[in-house]
């Protein structure tokens, strides 16, 4: 077999496929990813990063679907419930984070590349 064909009778071949979706389940798609990077202590315009970017294609395919404006509320929400960060060490709390409607998009990846850097 080579090595890019799948074999259908590998019954752990990975498989991966599209299936239509409500706007509520995109809601709640949405509104999973944005808890689970709050609570992981990404800050809002990391998470708007992540929907942002066409690589990320479950979080940007929820932006095209529900829009910049709906997403960004699921983002300030979870990041008001799940945040700011705590030291448990000190108490101290964290900066608070940038304003979405602040952020110029794409200038700051999650992980600290410039995307705009090869282009």
């Amino acid at each position: 077999m080579p090595y890019q064909d799948p074999d259908e009778e590998d019954p752990l071949e990975f498989t991966g496929m599209e299936i239509a979706a409500s706007e509520a389940h995109v809601v709640e798609m949405a509104e999973c990813f944005a808890e689970e990077f709050a609570r992981t202590g990404f800050p809002a315009n990391q998470i708007w990063y992540m929907f942002l970017n066409k690589d990320f294609t479950g979080t940007h395919g929820a932006l095209k679907q529900l829009g910049e404006i709906r997403i960004k509320k699921i983002i300030e929400a979870a990041v008001q419930i799940y945040g700011p960060i705590r030291s448990k060490s000190k108490g101290e709390m964290m900066p608070e984070p940038i304003p979405l409607d602040t952020l110029v998009p794409m200038l700051v990846s999650p992980c600290g590349v410039d995307p705009l850097q090869n282009q």
